[in-house]
């Protein structure tokens, strides 16, 4: 159901830009160039869709960028409606997800793909406006209520239960289609107590083992070390070429897991078999060279 509409310019460029209307855009997608080092023109592209848009203008504009420092520059000089995403970045976090918990890919495929169910916002019906986040989920008679759209500090998933609705925030549901989602004619209280303690679950420490280094590692070690209790074990064997910049990171970026560093080639089956021999790991992730 899109038309596409395809132009030849430069992005950065103004008076190209304005060929592709981006005044009437309801979103704007900045995709990083397909070169070594693609920041610099995600920048000033970034910066030309400013100008031309200008500051006042509430439509979203993501941006892709490939580093840590330009995310943060642009967070800090742009309007808020500018935001940097590092794609490595998102993709690495799913992949620690994804690596310790079998079949949550599965989900993450649902949730965050174009098949199945998705993400939709919906307008908060007037009959609803007033009534708390449990009253509006149990009213649901298709689709599943996940969230909100707080007018004033933005999207909250799973809010307190006893949080009101008002008429200019949005509802966020998961749901097949946006065209599908229903509401019951009648109010439905809910009926659901709050849990009086928190259900307390004893996690024990675990034993990781890493085979390879690639830039991606930092922030996939980073996301494991946040789920994991105190004393956690790490091993990461990593290629001479590369095991630098391993030490240093293990050196720095850690909190809960106690690591130790292994050089060697992580594509040597003997290698691997004598690792794998002294010791006793939970996991094993394989990263690629990059």
């Amino acid at each position: 159901t899109i038309r596409l509409v395809v132009r030849r310019g430069e992005p950065s460029s103004i008076n190209d830009l304005l060929i592709v209307n981006p005044l009437s855009a309801k979103v704007v997608i900045i995709l990083a160039a397909d070169v070594p080092r693609p920041d610099a023109r995600t920048v000033k592209t970034a910066l030309a869709v400013l100008t031309v848009r200008g500051a006042d203008s509430k439509a979203p504009v993501i941006i892709e960028v490939a580093q840590d420092h330009t995310a943060s520059a642009l967070r800090q000089a742009l309007p808020k409606n500018f935001l940097p995403i590092i794609t490595n970045e998102v993709i690495s976090k799913v992949a620690a997800h994804t690596s310790r918990s079998a079949g949550i890919g599965a989900v993450y495929q649902e949730l965050l793909g174009f098949d199945g169910n998705e993400f939709y916002f919906a307008q908060v019906p007037t009959k609803l406006v007033g009534q708390s986040f449990a009253t509006a989920a149990e009213s649901m008679s298709q689709g599943v209520l996940v969230g909100i759209e707080d007018h004033r500090l933005g999207v909250k998933l799973l809010p307190d239960i006893n949080t009101l609705l008002t008429e200019n925030d949005r509802l966020l549901v998961l749901a097949e289609d946006d065209t599908l989602i229903r509401i019951s004619p009648e109010i439905r209280r809910s009926s659901v107590d709050p849990f009086d303690e928190p259900f307390v679950c004893e996690v024990e420490s675990e034993n990781l083992l890493v085979l390879g280094w690639n830039p991606t590692a930092r922030w996939i070690l980073r996301e494991i070390d946040r789920r994991v209790v105190p004393g956690s074990r790490l091993t990461v064997m990593a290629h001479p070429l590369v095991s630098d910049n391993a030490q240093e990171f293990l050196h720095d970026g850690l909190v809960n897991h106690q690591h130790s560093l292994i050089v060697g080639d992580s594509t040597s089956f003997p290698e691997i078999y004598r690792v794998l021999e002294n010791g006793n790991y939970d996991h094993v992730l394989v990263l690629g060279s990059m």
